[in-house]
């Protein structure tokens, strides 16, 4: 996943039944009311931009989305992401497997600039 620098668009959004073998088996489980939450970490630091950033999940599609601010992206890098996902019956992590990255990439324009 690629954003721009101060950028707020695109949204991040993960699919819960990406595929047979993937499947995060939450497509027969209710997440209504669950709290999901989303982490992300300088892989050269390793400090964190986003801590229990607060995601909203779509029944239909069964995505989860984050929205990002100006404030998560403000710095040029990469990006380790995981979601956590909490109700009644515990607490997950997401991805099972494979690792998700978020990629920081500098601005073609100056958004601070002011008239």
């Amino acid at each position: 996943f690629y954003i721009r620098k101060k950028a707020t668009l695109p949204i991040l959004e993960i699919n819960l039944n990406k595929d047979g073998k993937l499947d995060y088996n939450y497509n027969k489980t209710s997440l209504t009311g669950a709290t999901i939450t989303i982490s992300m970490k300088d892989v050269e630091t390793g400090i964190y931009k986003i801590t229990n950033g607060v995601c909203t999940y779509d029944s239909t599609n069964y995505t989860i989305d984050y929205q990002f601010t100006k404030r998560n992206t403000t710095y040029v890098g990469r990006y380790e992401v995981e979601f956590k996902v909490t109700n009644r019956q515990g607490t997950i992590i997401l991805p099972l497997r494979d690792k998700i990255f978020v990629t920081v990439l500098d601005s073609i324009v100056e958004s601070d600039f002011c008239c």
